[in-house]
């Protein structure tokens, strides 16, 4: 970068890494609105969940995918940002309405 060239946004953390939403999938539910959530290199890490999903009263479950933004700072915690819908050619299995519910 030289003088006056302004740096690309959203590329690269202050500390060299990219910064970007990865997919992961929750494992476990952990106290104080944390959750365990395993990336699909084999990598598992702490997250909670984003503003934005808890204003929107989302439920996250064990088996959930979501999107997460891993911290520069410290590689084993993450932020949840986007709950990925089930996506698939034949319909979702139900899902009990106790599991679900809102608080």
């Amino acid at each position: 970068m030289t003088i006056g060239e302004e740096p690309a946004t959203g590329d690269v953390s202050p500390l060299g890494e990219t910064s970007g939403a990865k997919s992961a999938t929750v494992v476990a539910t952990l106290p104080n609105g944390m959750f365990r959530v395993a990336m699909p290199d084999g990598r598992e890490m702490v997250a909670h969940a984003a503003l934005d999903l808890r204003k929107a009263f989302t439920r996250l479950i064990a088996g959930d995918e979501v999107q997460v933004e891993v911290s520069p700072f410290d590689p084993c915690k993450a932020r949840i940002v986007k709950l990925i819908k089930f996506r698939s050619s034949k319909p979702a299995p139900p899902i009990s309405p106790y599991k679900r519910e809102l608080s």
